[in-house]
């Protein structure tokens, strides 16, 4: 069985955030890990707003970055 990680922000605006993110859970995918991401910050953790944080999700997320 693989190790999992979650990836959790503030869940505010911040910039710079979604590359830190997309990177983390790149790095985790490397090391043989199976990141998870909490939506919403804190709340998203209480609530259990978890989802795997699989390529198709991560896709364009530096994109979005940029568009700020």
């Amino acid at each position: 069985m693989s190790e999992k990680i979650a990836i959790l922000t503030s869940g505010g605006d911040a910039a710079g955030m979604n590359p830190a993110v997309k990177s983390a859970a790149d790095y985790a995918r490397k090391k043989g890990m199976v990141p998870y991401l909490v939506e919403w910050g804190l709340r998203g953790l209480i609530e259990g707003w978890i989802k795997e944080a699989t390529p198709e999700r991560l896709s364009g997320m530096l994109y979005l970055f940029l568009q700020q």
